[in-house]
């Protein structure tokens, strides 16, 4: 895009604050094109020969010219100067007629403020790539396309000319984004000022206007409360704690065919009480069509990875599509923490051909309901890697984690300085290298109303200690020097090897969970995307190898060598300190 545009606006930012700056930044391209186009009357159009004029009335005629600004305007606190707006409109008509940008480019340009900005002027941008990749989805389906919420006039605009599209949004600054956007691109994308959730204003006869399709990127984790949702239209059959299933849930009511919405991570793998409801829902009438995982750091101003949800009304298959497109092979790194989506054209085949390969796999509602309602493509999807694991697992006998150990989940303990039971918790931070738990641990006094709970997370010789909240997957060994009082945190997970147990021991175990294999098995267990977590339910029904005699004996061997490697790494590391220290 034409260097000279941009050299402009940031030479006329300066101090601006940045919502303040975009605002009168998009009146100004809208106050231009009305102008150039002549579709105002002519004593509301830019005068070029009047430089000069003073700002209140350049101010009063902007507002009068551009309607949808007249909110705005007053209540920026900083404003361009008039000889700032002379120079900005004289520029974009000398570009204008050398055809060095066009009004589309000027769409762009608000877009890509937009998403520089970030958080200081809209609640979202959506890269153009997801915009392309969502509306290919959509297929032939865009006679009637609804595109709610802050960022629908992305797709909306970006649809064919001929189809109908309609919007809502609560907030005065998207709607007024969304009609610049509109305006700058010749578009038909109409948008209401509402709730969508809590007062929608398509109605047709005999309930919610239906249109053909819905596409939508939604708040992210948005969360609503009870007096929220006021609901007439029988859209919300289920209560949730997060805006995901009530957003889909209104776009389904709003259409007679298919709905393409962008999800966080969070809700794929959520199972609580409202989203599994809503999960078995939609399998059960075989509404989900395929889920897409996405990688991370596409989006500007959020590293949360998103995953788009394909529902359809006219489906018939009984499975559905999972795509893993988030792997590096589909983002190209533009800085250290942002990317942009490569390869769509790979995600458009598999979902459009529906045959497995490398990057999808049609699975059954039983797989899914086995795997406990997680949509997660990465459950079903397996890597070269989960490939080899899964060879040698079937090389062996297996059995359930919960099935050889005892599966304690430590609770968190608060120290009460008049707590008559002395204990010493050990946290992750006390596991070292090899898995030893070191260190003094901290000091918790414990009342009687808590020491029932502290005495069953006690930690005994030989427990293997598995960390399933935060650093999810390190694992620890407990030693032979335990004290009587020390208790694990809430970090972890205890297994404790259960009597008469053939095929496994302590060492064995935690050999195993630390190895390539074992640590496969934990990370694809867990979910969660800033805060990783590991469920008591997932781990407990993790296959693990039972070994021959031999096998458990070298475990043995293997930890008694390493256990005396790091012993002579730690006294060279003294004798090291001790030649650099005393040489003087």
């Amino acid at each position: 895009m034409n260097k000279q545009i941009w050299s402009l606006l940031d030479n006329l930012r300066g101090p601006l604050e940045p919502r303040d700056y975009i605002v009168q930044v998009a009146a100004c391209f809208v106050w231009f094109k009305q102008t150039e186009t002549q579709v105002i009357d002519e004593e509301l159009r830019f005068n070029y020969q009047l430089a000069g004029t003073e700002l209140h009335v350049l101010t009063q005629k902007l507002a009068s010219a551009v309607q949808v600004e007249t909110i705005f305007l007053p209540e920026c606190r900083d404003k361009l100067t008039g000889e700032q707006i002379f120079q900005l409109m004289r520029s974009l008509r000398e570009l204008i007629n050398a055809k060095l940008i066009s009004y589309i480019d000027l769409s762009d340009i608000l877009k890509r403020m937009a998403s520089d900005l970030g958080k200081f002027v809209v609640a979202a941008h959506v890269p153009k790539e997801l915009v392309q990749l969502g509306n290919s989805l959509l297929g032939d389906k865009v006679q009637s396309v609804y595109c709610p919420f802050n960022t629908g006039y992305f797709f909306a605009n970006a649809l064919p000319k001929q189809s109908k599209t309609c919007g809502e949004e609560k907030v005065l600054t998207d709607v007024f984004f969304a009609e610049v956007d509109t305006f700058l691109t010749d578009s038909n994308f109409h948008i209401n000022q509402t709730d969508c959730i809590s007062l929608p204003t398509y109605i047709g006869d005999g309930g919610l206007e239906q249109f053909q399709s819905a596409i939508a990127f939604p708040p992210l984790n948005q969360k609503y409360g009870k007096l929220e949702i006021n609901d007439i239209w029988g859209r919300f059959p289920e209560s949730s704690l997060t805006g995901d299933v009530y957003h889909l849930r209104h776009m389904l009511a709003h259409v007679s065919d298919l709905v393409v919405c962008f999800v966080s991570n969070n809700f794929l793998f959520r199972t609580a009480a409202g989203e599994k409801h809503f999960k078995q829902d939609i399998l059960e009438q075989g509404l989900l069509k395929a889920v897409i995982a996405l990688p991370e750091g596409l989006l500007s101003n959020t590293m949360i990875p998103v995953n788009i949800l394909v529902l359809d009304k006219a489906k018939t298959s009984q499975e559905v599509m999972f795509i893993d497109a988030s792997s590096d092979k589909f983002v190209e790194k533009v800085s250290r923490t942002r990317g942009r989506l490569v390869n769509a054209e790979a995600i458009m085949e598999a979902f459009i051909t529906e045959n497995n390969s490398e990057i999808s796999k049609l699975s059954s509602i039983d797989e899914i309901i086995a795997n406990e309602y997680n949509l997660s493509p990465s459950r079903y999807i397996l890597s070269d890697e989960e490939k080899r694991l899964n060879d040698f697992l079937s090389q062996h006998d297996t059995a359930r984690l919960e099935d050889v150990v005892e599966i304690i989940r430590p609770q968190a303990l608060k120290h009460d300085d008049s707590g008559s039971e002395d204990y010493i918790e050990f946290n992750v931070s006390n596991l070292n290298e090899i898995g030893q738990v070191s260190g003094r641990g901290k000091q918790v006094l414990v009342n009687q109303k808590d020491l029932s709970r502290a005495r069953k997370q006690e930690i005994q010789a030989h427990d293997v200690l598995v960390v399933c909240k935060g650093a999810v997957g390190k694992v620890g060994l407990v030693g032979e020097e335990v004290a009587e009082n020390a208790i694990a945190s809430q970090a972890f997970s205890i297994l404790r090897i259960k009597p008469h147990i053939a095929g496994i021991t302590p060492v064995s175990l935690f050999q195993y969970l630390q190895s390539t294999f074992g640590q496969l098995q934990l990370s694809s267990l867990t979910t969660g995307t800033s805060a990783l977590m590991l469920s008591a339910k997932d781990l407990s029904s993790m296959p693990v190898p039972l070994l021959t005699e031999s096998k458990l004996q070298q475990a043995q061997q293997v930890r008694g060598e390493v256990e005396q490697a790091f012993s002579e790494i730690e006294q060279a590391k003294v004798k090291i300190k001790q030649l650099n220290e005393n040489w003087l």
